[in-house]
């Protein structure tokens, strides 16, 4: 392969990345950033005509958010002839030894089905597989090449382990330039008949096939070697990450015509990968990256005006509570990839990503009510009639239809649907804890309230909650005079880090914000199917309230104010107290030199207790 003179574009890069591997599976999952879902499978192709000699041949398994662990490793074979029996067959994920090439895509890696996630790291990189399903056993010898897309603001919320499956990363977002706009790309496949290749902007494969027999693979000197581990640096992370380039670089001196891997085939691969010397690639300049979490490593102190209680953290009565949280959420730093800075986030020691995003989450107890809550992302076998899903139902019926007429000796047309033919939606788990959070930014003078907030969002944090966001008396606000609110799926989100960390502001509508947070909090209650002792409700405020909640539903103050934006704030707070037992707090900042009492006022107008961090 030609050497290339400067930095390779973002074409040639993809060309030699993709002809590399293949030759040579074991280089493992390459993973396209800011590459659109429609775009993946014409590099597909392009893989396959790479992969063989026949034009045409290959197969692409698409992996979304709808398969099943069944679907995807046996799947029915249809009616056995002269017998009534359906013979099960290998899933799209088994590999046969003469089989034709075949190409794994996820087009969305951030939101693909826990059973596609759980195979990409199983046979991404793999030498054998076995699958022992329903007494069916089979073992082979994975041959498939696995590619997928993910945007860069879901990188650094993707698992590590499943990151080191794709140890390979192209930023892919300037490919396809002219097809950014989704109309423009489809207007373009029709006039070329719905060809997805035809958007390819990269050269025709020029090298077909894989090893072959008849040459040995290149061996790498000690200098090579020496080089690969000074590239991809000192990170405990980057387990595949070396392999990845030392595989890359034989892949090219193999292209090459070289019996040796020299130090020279080692910088194109590294140069080919957006390696540096610090062994990290850099994405190209994006949105202004956001504030990260200051430290949060010390618990919050609570006192009380009667009896001190135990903060969330160090509670022992919810065995759920006591949770393993990663080293790394004591900063709560932002995930690197959450910034949109870099390729390999998981080389940040701060990268957090989504708590046990590698299994199903656990839910207390499911309801009639809750049983159809969720988006839907798939269909499975249902045990009652709750959310069935009618067109899968009769499409796994009609399967069945010809050997039931043939039992019962009729040739009937009818659809027979048996109870086994039932589907259900299958739909992605919501929350079933929450976490509302009222901030009155004009009580953070000289106080650094995530001290006091740190255990709320480490919990929120491991048990998967949805976080509820009201905020007050903050300067980038649209109106000083009314409060803002809004909802996470996690506390991950890059909202909550400039939540926190907001310009403080003159006006403080603290009666709005808990009015806010109190039809937030019934919201999540009505929702929410776990209960109430797994929400918690957290105002921090000094109780130091100067708009009345007139004024801020009107948008504007008339006359003197007094103590009235005081007394609508433990009004709009007291109905938390006939909510059923919700974990209410107040956290109060540590010195408080003037109306010392409110913060337990507004304690005791909901029905909770007062946290004070120490200076």
């Amino acid at each position: 392969m030609p050497e290339q003179e400067g930095a390779p574009t973002t074409a040639e890069r993809v060309t030699t990345i993709l002809t590399c591997l293949a030759v040579d599976r074991r280089i493992g999952g390459v993973l396209f950033v800011d590459l659109h879902q429609s775009l993946l499978r014409p590099l597909a192709r392009w893989l396959n005509m790479a992969m063989s000699d026949t034009p045409g041949a290959g197969e692409i398994v698409s992996l979304g958010s709808d398969p099943s662990a069944d679907e995807l490793w046996w799947q029915p074979a249809g009616p056995a002839t002269d017998r009534f029996l359906l013979e099960p067959r290998p899933g799209p994920l088994v590999d046969q030894p003469d089989g034709s090439p075949r190409t794994v895509i996820i087009p969305d890696l951030a939101r693909a089905s826990l059973p596609a996630v759980q195979a990409a790291l199983v046979l991404a990189d793999a030498d054998t597989a076995v699958s022992d399903r329903h007494g069916l056993h089979i073992d082979w010898r994975p041959r498939s090449r696995w590619l997928a897309a993910c945007a860069r603001g879901d990188l650094g919320r993707l698992s590590h382990h499943l990151l080191d499956r794709f140890a390979v990363r192209v930023y892919a977002g300037d490919l396809f330039a002219p097809w950014h706009d989704l109309r423009a790309m489809r207007k373009a496949l029709d006039a070329v008949d719905d060809d997805e290749f035809a958007l390819l902007d990269l050269p025709w494969p020029t090298v077909r096939g894989q090893w072959g027999a008849e040459r040995r693979l290149p061996r790498m000197t000690p200098a090579a070697a020496s080089l690969v581990i000074a590239l991809t640096g000192d990170v405990s992370a980057a387990t595949r990450r070396d392999l990845a380039l030392a595989r890359t670089a034989r892949a090219l001196a193999y292209l090459g015509l070289r019996n040796i891997i020299t130090a020279e085939h080692v910088r194109h691969a590294a140069e080919v990968l957006g390696l540096g010397q610090a062994g990290t690639a850099e994405l190209p300049p994006g949105p202004e990256p956001d504030p990260a979490f200051p430290d949060l490593s010390r618990d919050a102190q609570l006192t009380g005006p009667d009896t001190p209680r135990s903060a969330p953290a160090a509670q022992k009565d919810d065995p759920a509570d006591a949770q393993p949280v990663p080293a790394g959420l004591d900063g709560l730093a932002l995930p690197a990839g959450l910034l949109g800075a870099r390729l390999y986030p998981e080389d940040d020691p701060g990268s957090v990503p989504e708590y046990a995003s590698l299994r199903e989450p656990s839910r207390r107890r499911s309801t009639w009510r809750g049983a159809a809550r969720g988006l839907a992302v798939g269909t499975e076998p249902a045990q009652n009639f709750v959310d069935i899903s009618f067109v899968a139902t009769v499409l796994e019926a009609a399967k069945f239809t010809p050997i039931r007429h043939a039992r019962r000796h009729d040739s009937g047309t009818e659809l027979l649907i048996w109870g086994s033919d039932l589907r259900r939606y299958r739909r992605q788990p919501e929350p079933d804890t929450a976490v509302v959070v009222v901030l009155d930014h004009t009580a953070r003078r000289e106080w650094d309230w995530t001290e006091a907030l740190a255990p709320y969002l480490r919990w929120a944090y491991a048990q998967r909650s949805a976080v509820t966001i009201v905020e007050s008396g903050h300067a980038d606000c649209a109106d000083e005079l009314r409060a803002e609110a809004y909802t996470a799926r996690t506390v991950l989100d890059p909202r909550v880090t400039i939540s926190l960390n907001r310009p403080i502001g003159r006006a403080t509508p603290l009666a709005h914000a808990l009015e806010l947070g109190v039809h937030e909090l019934r919201r999540q209650l009505r929702r929410s199917t776990a209960p109430s002792a797994r929400a918690w409700f957290v105002v921090a405020s000094d109780g130091r309230g100067n708009v009345p909640l007139e004024a801020s539903l009107r948008g504007q103050v008339a006359g003197h104010v007094g103590r009235e934006g005081v007394t609508d704030a433990l009004s709009a707070v007291a109905p938390v107290r006939s909510l059923p037992p919700v974990r209410r707090i107040v956290l109060a900042p540590p010195e408080l030199n003037r109306c010392a009492d409110l913060p337990f006022e507004l304690a005791d107008a909901m029905g909770g207790m007062v946290a004070e961090v120490e200076p």
